[in-house]
């Protein structure tokens, strides 16, 4: 019992509910995966399970301070580092031309026309497409979304589900 509690109180004292735009305008299953096992660590995002090449859009007004250009091998990144103070990381973006699971997109079909490294990004602002790119190719789509507090990483979960619930009203009354 006491293992367990020290495992746990890590991921349960870090959530909290942070004011942001849900990262996806569509329908979508997630669930508080976070902290769970991966392959030699523990997850830190939320994976967000929607079809390939559903557009993300970004969570906080900010700018874009990391978009590789060649795939890291755990996939296509954007990380934005918000006028919040919170830093946002989308994570597995597309790395397939359009129709195929080809491995053969590149950046333009992983990012946003014009999106760049020090560009400025609105809430709601389209940034890329969701993929299965780096580790998550055998896995299927989905967004691996990261949340950081400024005093480091904190467990997106209740964010995303209040952002989710906001989504969910205002397309219902649309």
């Amino acid at each position: 019992l006491i293992l367990l509690s020290i495992v746990l109180s890590p991921v349960i004292a870090q959530a909290e509910t942070h004011d942001i735009t849900f990262p996806l305008q569509i329908i979508a299953q997630f669930r508080n995966d976070f902290g769970e096992p991966r392959a030699g660590h523990s997850h830190k995002g939320i994976d967000i399970i929607v079809p390939k090449m559903t557009p993300i859009i970004s969570a906080s007004d900010g700018v874009v301070r990391y978009l590789p250009q060649s795939e890291p091998t755990w996939g296509y990144e954007i990380s934005i580092e918000g006028d919040d103070g919170y830093r946002y990381k989308y994570l597995h973006i597309n790395n397939d031309t359009p129709g195929t699971d080809d491995n053969a997109g590149g950046t333009a079909n992983a990012y946003a026309p014009g999106l760049t490294e020090g560009a400025r990004v609105t809430r709601g602002q389209h940034i890329g497409w969701v993929g299965d790119s780096g580790n998550a190719e055998n896995v299927g789509a989905h967004l691996h979304f990261e949340m950081y507090s400024p005093s480091g990483l904190i467990n997106p979960y209740e964010s995303l589900l209040s952002a989710y619930v906001s989504f969910l009203a205002s397309a219902s009354t649309t």
